[in-house]
This record gives C-alpha cells, sequence and structure tokens, in this order.
C-alpha cells in the first residue's frame, strides 16, 4: 500500500471499474475489513479535500475482522459512488458509514453507505437514473454516458455478488447510495480499533495507512524543488527535512534549467503556475534539452489545481506524478517510498522519530482568522518550525501585498492570477483558511476572464490580507519573535576594531555576488552578533529576512543602499 500515492490507488480503482464492461468475473478470497475500510477512508479524504469538503466515517467496530469475498470489486463499486458523491457537493461533507447484520452462523450483510450534502437529486431524474441503470446490460455492450453509467457498472457488480443498491435523494438535501453485499465470516474476532467511533476529521488525520511504514532517511538522494513562492519553498524544504536528502531550490523555470544543466537531480518537484516559463514548459525543456541530466531525473508536479484529469495531463508533459499543494505529508511520504530506491534509504528508529511530535502548548499564539492547530496539522511538526513559517508569511506577505495591488490597479490579469495563486497555497500552509479561499476565488476569476469581479474585488482581497498580517504581526511580536532593534543591542558586546562594520557588509555582498549564500548569511548572523546601531540592525535584520527567503537578489540590493549610507 505504501508504494503508491492517494491519487494513483483512486484512478487505478476508477479504471479497472470501467475495464469491468467487458470482464465481470467475481474472485472471492479472505480479506482484512480494516484494510478495505482503510483505503476507502484514505481515499474519500483525499477526494474530499480536493474540493474542501468535510469527510465523516462511521464504522462498526463490532464487525467481523476478516471476510470472505471479493474486496478489490467492492472498492470499486465504492469508489465509483463516491465519485459522484464529492462531484455533486459543493460544500458540506462526504460521509462513508460501515455495517453489517448477521445473516448466518457463517455469512453477514456488508452494508457501506456513501451519504452527501450535495444538490441531491430530483424524483424526475432519479427514475431517469433507474431507468439507465434497468436498461443497462453489459453483456449486449450497451454504452450509457454519464452518472447513470458509472451506477449501472456497479449495479452489476453488486447483483454478482447477489446484492443490492439503495437509493434516497432529495434535491438540494444531499443523496444517500448503500450498498448491502452477502459477505462470507474467516475470523469473527471484532475489528474493535479505537477510531471505529463517529468522527470526523480534517486532512491528513486519517492517513495512517499511507505512512504504514517507519520514516527514513536519504541522504545520498539529489532532490531539487522549484517554485516562485518563497514561502512554498520553505514549506517544502521544511517536510523534506525529515528525509535528510541532499535538497537544492530554485525560484523560476529557466534557474531550474540551469541547475540540472550542472547536476544531476535524482528527483524534481516543479511547481505547475510561475511567471515567465511555467512549470510544465520548465519540464518539457529539461526532458529535451538537458541530456542525460534531464532525462534521469523523477519530475513531481507541484499544483494546487489537482482536478480530474490532471495527472493524465500532466504525464503528457513528462511528468511521472503530482503532488496536491499545500503538500501533504503522506502523499510525500508515498511519493518518496515509491521513488528513491531501498539502498538509498536509511530507517529511523522510533526512539529518534519522537523529537517530531508537536508541542500542545499553543495557547499564547491564538489569532484571529489563523488557525493553529490546522497549521499544526498539515505539517506534522513542532510549534516552532509553525511559528518560524508564519514569521517567513509576514516578512513576505509585505511586499506581496502590494503587488497584488500593483498588478490589478495596472489591469496585469496574468500575473495577477499567478501572485494570488501563490497566496492560496501559503495562506492554507500557515492556516490562514479564509483568506486561502478568497485568494482561490480571486484566482479562478483571473484565469476565466472575469475581470470585472478582480477590479471590485481585490482591494477587499488585500485588506484582507493585512488583516491576516496584522494578526500575525501582534502574536509575533507579543511572544518577541519579530526583531527588536534597540532591545538586542543591549547586552552585546562592541564590534572589534579589526574591521569596519561597511567592511563587513562588503564581504557578505561579495559572498551574494559569488552565490554564496550560506557564507552571506554566516556573515550576517555574525555581524548581529555585535553592538551595531538599531537602524543598522534593523536594516541588517532585513537583509537577513530576504536571505531566508532565498531572495538573494533583494538582500544584494539592501546591502548596497545599507553600504552607501555608511
Amino acid at each position: 500500500m505504501a508504494e503508491y500515492s492517494i491519487a494513483e490507488m483512486i484512478s487505478t480503482t476508477l479504471n479497472s471499474s470501467r475495464m469491468e464492461a467487458g470482464r465481470m468475473d467475481i474472485y472471492e478470497q479472505p480479506y482484512n475489513v480494516v484494510t478495505l475500510a482503510d483505503e476507502l477512508c484514505l481515499m474519500t479524504e483525499y477526494m474530499t479535500a480536493e474540493r474542501n469538503l468535510s469527510c465523516k466515517y462511521v464504522i462498526n467496530s463490532e464487525m467481523p475482522s476478516v471476510l470472505m469475498g471479493d474486496g478489490e470489486k467492492i472498492k470499486q463499486i465504492i469508489v465509483n459512488i463516491l465519485s459522484n458523491a464529492v462531484r455533486y457537493t459543493i460544500k458540506g461533507y462526504v460521509e462513508l458509514d460501515f455495517d453489517y447484520e448477521t445473516i448466518g452462523e457463517k455469512d453477514i450483510n456488508l452494508i457501506i453507505a456513501i451519504i452527501d450534502t450535495g444538490t441531491g437529486i430530483s424524483a424526475e431524474r432519479q427514475e431517469t437514473i433507474i431507468e439507465t441503470v434497468r436498461s443497462f446490460d453489459l453483456k449486449d455492450g450497451v454504452r450509457v454516458r454519464g452518472k447513470g453509467m458509472g451506477l449501472a457498472i456497479c449495479k452489476d457488480l453488486v447483483e454478482l455478488m447477489d446484492g443490492y443498491i439503495d437509493m434516497e435523494s432529495e434535491t438540494g438535501a444531499g443523496s444517500t447510495f448503500t450498498v448491502i453485499i452477502p459477505q462470507g465470516i474467516v475470523d469473527k474476532t471484532p475489528i474493535g480499533r479505537e477510531e471505529n467511533n463517529v468522527f470526523e476529521k480534517e486532512r491528513l488525520n486519517v492517513r495512517k495507512l499511507a505512512t504504514g511504514g517507519k520514516r527514513f532517511l536519504c541522504p545520498n538522494t539529489k532532490i531539487l524543488v522549484v517554485d516562485d513562492n518563497k514561502i512554498n519553498l520553505k514549506v517544502a524544504l521544511g517536510l523534506l527535512d525529515r528525509y535528510k536528502p541532499q535538497a537544492d531550490v530554485a525560484e523560476s523555470g529557466m534557474e531550474a534549467i540551469d541547475m540540472v544543466k550542472n547536476k544531476v537531480y535524482d528527483i524534481i518537484f516543479m511547481d505547475h503556475m510561475m511567471p515567465e516559463m511555467d512549470g510544465i514548459e520548465a519540464a518539457q525543456f529539461i526532458r529535451s534539452n538537458c541530456g542525460e541530466n534531464g532525462k534521469k531525473p523523477v519530475m513531481i508536479v507541484l499544483t494546487a489545481n489537482a482536478i480530474k484529469g490532471a495527472e493524465d495531463m500532466f504525464l503528457q508533459y513528462g511528468f511521472d506524478g503530482f503532488l496536491s499543494k499545500p503538500i501533504d505529508k503522506n502523499e510525500l511520504y508515498s511519493l518518496l517510498k515509491k521513488h528513491i530506491k531501498p539502498e538509498d534509504m536509511v530507517e529511523v528508529s522510533d526512539e529518534d522519530d519522537k523529537a517530531l511530535e508537536k508541542s500542545e502548548n499553543i495557547d499564547a499564539y491564538r489569532m484571529k482568522g489563523i488557525d493553529i492547530e490546522k497549521a499544526l496539522e498539515i505539517h506534522s511538526t513542532n510549534i516552532k518550525n509553525v511559528l518560524n513559517l508564519m514569521v517567513l508569511f509576514y516578512e513576505d506577505g509585505i511586499d506581496k501585498v502590494d503587488y497584488i495591488r500593483k498588478f490589478a490597479d495596472e489591469g496585469d490579469y496574468k500575473n495577477y492570477e499567478i501572485a494570488v495563486h501563490g497566496l492560496k497555497s501559503a495562506a492554507a500552509n500557515i492556516g490562514a483558511t479564509a483568506l486561502s479561499d478568497e485568494a482561490k476565488e480571486h484566482e479562478y476569476a483571473a484565469k476565466d476572464g472575469r475581470v470585472q469581479f478582480v477590479d471590485e474585488n481585490y482591494e477587499t482581497l488585500a485588506l484582507h490580507y493585512r488583516e491576516v498580517l496584522n494578526e500575525l504581526m501582534k502574536m509575533l511580536t507579543k511572544n518577541g519573535l519579530l526583531a527588536n532593534a534597540e532591545k538586542e543591542e543591549s547586552n552585546l558586546p562592541e564590534l572589534p576594531d579589526n574591521i569596519s562594520i561597511r567592511e563587513r557588509l562588503v564581504n557578505i555582498l561579495d559572498a551574494l555576488e559569488d552565490f554564496k549564500s550560506k557564507e552571506a548569511m554566516a556573515g550576517v548572523n555574525e555581524l548581529l552578533t555585535y553592538k551595531i546601531g538599531a537602524d543598522i540592525r534593523t536594516a541588517v535584520n532585513n537583509i537577513k529576512n530576504k536571505l531566508k527567503l532565498y531572495d538573494d537578489d533583494a538582500a544584494e540590493d539592501l546591502l548596497r543602499d545599507l553600504i552607501e549610507t555608511l
């Protein structure tokens, strides 16, 4: 299971069920109910996450643990119905219920219900679907398009297993599809898991199967992450840091091409939407024009728009898979597990892994418009790392909010789309869900050419962006996480006489111009350990922030300006 991503599981399952039109054999064998339920819950959670829906699960913990039947066919049936439930649900949730009823000493009826809060189906439409299903005959090769075909295939599969499907729906009130299939009992032991009460969880909480293996390190694996958004780069590097690969970053497609020409990478994570050259163009150029260096790497696209059919499109353009943004740690785990050679993996013991447990003492960091718990869940890390990410979001946002307004004022809707696309994923990464959703709405408006919506609402988006930044500023300042130049000056030693502040700044600038970012950062950090004056300290801290965001060009400009004043 851990060898495949959830997206691949869903695609494989759906494709397999479509193939059933020509081959309808049932293969009964023992299967584990927990495994089946886990896989279906994972798929439900994945599909609902793509639509920003909640997902619920109800599992009867008294259900026998091992049954006799065709578990793969059952999975195909449920995923087909689930895909329709998610497709026709705009807001609310999709629920997956597992239950059973005893029908004999050695048999039960397995009962799986798919419940949604979607648009529902009118009585007239229900009758049309029922008639479509009744008239559908796989053996005669009748082809029916739309929802009825998927349900017809499910109906034939269920009936081949002596079961049936029940449908209840009301316009505007959602739908319930219930699948009842007789199954033999192999092991009567109840599944009895503590999670098997009624529960609702956000994205990432139920993906135990996707991270079923131990965490591993891959110190010899060379990875390149390409993204024009510096917050997204930080998030990606933070998640990759669990595995300790040799990770580099590029902020544009052109920069990525230059790096690939000079270094052989094992994996490249490429952002889809970037200005000037997007991820698809960069990937095609790398594959075609970078020789063996371009052919060797596994290429994974990073996209915040993981829509149906997207994976096939990306595969056609030279990618080997895709990863949704905000990056899901479990999907990342599955991709790395799949593409890194076993001999390059070093397992981590449970004791060593305890250092990754997050802190629960978060009351001092609560803010309006930002869900600190959600940020912790997304990244599965400690509070310190999330706070560092919030500092970067704040520092980067001070400039970004003005860019959003500038692009809208100038009617540059293409760059506006790219800017709010970046804001969408960056805001989601820190738990600013409402701001992320608002940015998403603006992205789609710009993409669809609805410029009137942008013109009328961009000021509101900028206002809400600033409100989130202000909340961050208050929280970060209160907790001493934003630099206070005067306070930092106290109790620091005087700068040695042998080298002046200006000379040190010139050395830092020389290092940056020679592309020695780490050396430049070391020089900045050293300079900040001495008394240099509050104004200079503020300027140097700004330079440090730009270096932390990999914005070396901006850091160079700030250095030159500061040097000229000395």
